[in-house]
């Protein structure tokens, strides 16, 4: 074998061995994805209801927004699992994500169908939020509807 297939050998192996070291991840990865994309398709919705128009700049931030989540989730779990301790914090934030885009889904469909059903589940939520994380959540929200 000669240089190259020794580099890509090495690198093929050293990429199969990371893929399974976060295997683990998978489902959270997508639980996470799927939240978002569902958080972007309803907000591109409202946002035409509201005439508000849908910018690239708004795309790539989303992009970004969900590149900082996987990485703060794998980086949770890297440093659990370097350090041999498993107290899941990168499923409490996986949590934490999905709550912060269920609520803005939540005001997204408020907007898009106009039913009060939604507006009364978002009280409910940041309610029981409050007492449990004071006005973080409302900061958190309040952050990224105002992009």
């Amino acid at each position: 074998m000669n240089k190259i297939d020794n580099i890509l050998s090495f690198a093929g192996g050293s990429l199969f061995g990371l893929l399974s070291f976060v295997a683990p991840l998978k489902i959270s990865f997508i639980v996470i994805f799927v939240v978002i994309a569902a958080d972007f398709i309803t907000g591109i919705w409202a946002s035409r209801i509201r005439k508000i128009s849908v910018s690239s700049r708004r795309l790539r931030r989303s992009i970004r927004k969900m590149i900082g989540y996987f990485e703060v989730i794998f980086l949770l779990y890297i440093i659990e699992k370097g350090f041999d301790f498993d107290i899941g914090t990168y499923r409490f934030i996986g949590g934490f994500i999905c709550f912060i885009e269920l609520i803005s889904i939540l005001e997204n469909s408020a907007v898009i169908t106009e039913n009060k059903i939604f507006l009364s589940l978002i009280r409910l939520l940041r309610g029981k939020a409050k007492s449990a994380y004071g006005d973080m959540i409302d900061e958190i929200l309040n952050e990224k509807n105002n992009d």
